[in-house]
């Protein structure tokens, strides 16, 4: 993507310059010191991009704070910025998506398992400029940098203590299908899955109340090895798979209950997590 392409050539760039200021370049080993400072060189670009970030947030937070409502659709600007993001941030911890089966083009409620803050990006990623609304716990709506750009792309907290205020929040993702203004992605366990060996968490069937509510097809999707990538980033590289299962039409689940239609979602992300081993 642009900007992970423009980190890039600049890495490689400053990689080149430092040799040649430093006269590197007139010795047999240049190359070796030439490619060894590329990722450093990356990760300090990165640092750098994220400053005016840093600072637009500031002024978004400002706003906020102000109670300036949030939007009923995402800020094109501010999504830019969060798509080409989930681009940059799985190159920088060497995570390397294998994706089987197609994400629809109409819009839908996508749904998967959940083990990681990682999560959200491949679907970001593999949706391209399709807008997320991604249904998430309202602390990740206060992060540095990330809030307040989040918080303009429209992502819908819930709060899973108290009933009220999260029907609200099912209320709104619904709405933002049926005006086909975004995807809503939510992962129906409801929190992080520390222990995926284990097996899924519990499905929770109000997570499916979106769908019933858009009448729109509910995309299945099963994410393997999000959660090793904080452990070994550092000294390898993480294949993260990710498998739709299956684009389940309204016509197929309307005689569902919310339960049941939890428990079919479920149980097709766990065979694909079984046939991945």
């Amino acid at each position: 993507m642009i900007v992970n392409t423009i980190l890039i050539l600049l890495a490689t760039a400053t990689s080149g310059l430092t040799c040649y200021f430093t006269h590197t370049y007139t010795t047999w080993w240049w190359i070796l010191i030439f490619v060894l400072i590329i990722p450093i060189l990356y990760v300090i670009w990165f640092g750098i991009y994220l400053i005016p970030l840093w600072i637009a947030s500031l002024f978004m937070n400002a706003r906020i704070k102000k109670g300036k409502p949030q939007p009923e659709k995402a800020n094109k600007l501010c999504y830019w910025f969060v798509w080409q993001t989930s681009y940059v941030v799985p190159f920088l911890f060497r995570i390397h998506f294998t994706r089987s089966g197609e994400f629809p083009k109409e819009k839908s409620l996508i749904v998967s398992n959940h083990t990681s803050n990682f999560d959200p990006m491949p679907i970001i990623y593999y949706t391209k400029a399709q807008p997320i609304t991604c249904v998430t716990k309202p602390g990740n709506l206060t992060m540095p940098i990330a809030g307040p750009f989040i918080y303009n792309c429209n992502f819908i907290e819930i709060d899973r203590d108290n009933d009220f205020n999260a029907v609200k929040s099912i209320v709104r993702a619904a709405k933002a299908l049926q005006k086909n203004a975004a995807s809503v992605y939510i992962c129906p366990e409801g929190t992080r899955n520390h222990h995926p060996e284990d097996g899924l968490l519990e499905f929770k069937g109000g997570s499916f109340k979106i769908a019933f509510k858009a009448k729109c097809p509910i995309t299945v999707v099963a994410i393997k090895n999000t959660h090793k990538v904080g452990k070994q980033f550092w000294y390898k590289n993480t294949r993260v798979f990710v498998d739709v299962c299956e684009v389940i039409p309204y016509e197929k689940y309307k005689d569902m209950n919310s339960q049941e239609l939890a428990h079919y979602c479920k149980h097709l992300i766990e065979e694909k997590l079984a046939e991945r081993g």
